[in-house]
Order: structure tokens, then sequence, then C-alpha cells
């Protein structure tokens, strides 16, 4: 039995990201409805058909200004409908304080990192972005603490490129090695291909 109620964390429509245990990518995700301890979300249907079944256990995430909510369950049911959607009942609730200043998108794009030694690249894959940075995961596996310069391939072919703080996390999934990279500096053209990104999830 929760302690806490759902409907006093969430309310339907609210964009939460929802990440399988022990796979890597967190997915950006509606609320459809809420009902007693079981959440409705709005699921990609590609990601349903490939990585999804009943029984699987899986967290929700949800900012809010002041507070950031981890809500851990399993999946109750898949459903087929349009749009897909997942029933997941929830089991526990943890709250802690939003240190965050940027909502997280989930994306997967192309991306490069170039060390300012330009001795070698990094290629890899993001995972999430927001206003402030963006995750990757990559095969290539160095101990980089440095300002580097980082390219990522839109969508839209637009070439997003920024200076950023690489920090390389500890945790290793599937022999990818997950990187986060804050920016530190970005000119006023590609601050508008970041919003324009981050603009297409909000639609």
């Amino acid at each position: 039995m929760l302690n806490v109620c759902l409907n006093d964390v969430l309310t339907a429509d609210h964009v939460v990201t929802t990440k399988i245990l022990n796979y890597p990518d967190w997915i950006t995700n509606r609320i459809i409805r809420i009902s007693n301890e079981n959440i409705h979300i709005e699921f990609n249907d590609e990601y349903l058909k490939l990585l999804l079944t009943v029984g699987d256990s899986i967290k929700i995430k949800y900012q809010h200004d002041e507070f950031e909510y981890t809500l851990i369950g399993f999946v109750e049911n898949v459903i087929f409908t349009t749009p897909p959607q997942v029933i997941v009942r929830v089991e526990n609730i943890i709250s802690h304080e939003n240190i965050r200043k940027f909502i997280r998108w989930n994306i997967n794009l192309l991306c490069r990192i170039l060390p300012s030694n330009d001795e070698f690249k990094i290629q890899g894959i993001t995972t999430d972005i927001s206003e402030g940075g963006f995750s990757m995961v990559s095969y290539a596996d160095f101990n980089i603490t440095d300002i580097v310069d980082v390219e990522i391939i839109s969508s839209h072919n637009d070439i997003l490129k920024f200076r950023g703080n690489i920090k390389r996390l500890e945790s290793k999934i599937k022999n990818q090695v997950q990187y986060g990279i804050e920016i530190v500096e970005i000119d006023n053209n590609n601050e508008q291909i970041l919003n324009k990104i981050i603009t297409s999830f909000k639609k």
C-alpha cells in the first residue's frame, strides 16, 4: 500500500520519463490517466514491441519545481490501442529536493566529442537532452574530465555545436560507457537549434 496518493504527485497529461530496470535509456512519455495505484502511460509502439513485457520492473521520474519524484513499480498490462499504453502498478514513491535546473527529454541522435588535444574523437548516441546539457552512450572508454567541443546531428539535419564539460559516469551498461556533458559555451545560432530540438518534444 502506497503511503503517498498518486494524484498528489501526478495528474493526467504530465510528461514523465520512464526506464526499464537494467536498460540504459530513459524514454519520455505522457500520463494518460491515474487509477488508484495504477498509472496509464502513453508509450511508443516500437519500444513496446521490442522491449516491454508484462512483469518488467520499471522506474518513472517526474520533476516538480521543488521536488523530483521517482516511482518504482512493474508493468501490469500492455494495451495496443491508439495511442498504445502501458499500465504500471506503482509500489513505492521516493521524493527528494529537485536540484536540477532543467527538464530532461529522451532523444537518440548521433553525436561526437572532440577533446581539446584533438588526439581522438568519441562517437556516440545521445540518450537525453536539456537546456543545460545532455547524456550519451559510447563504446569509447576514455577517462576525460576536460572541456570538449560537441557536435549533435538533429533530426532536421541541423548540426548543434557547443563547448561542454564532460563527466564520465562510473557505470557500464552492455559494454557502453555513459557520459554526461554540461553546456559551458554556446552561441546564439546554436542555442536556437537546441531550442528547436527541445520544442519538438513539447508539441
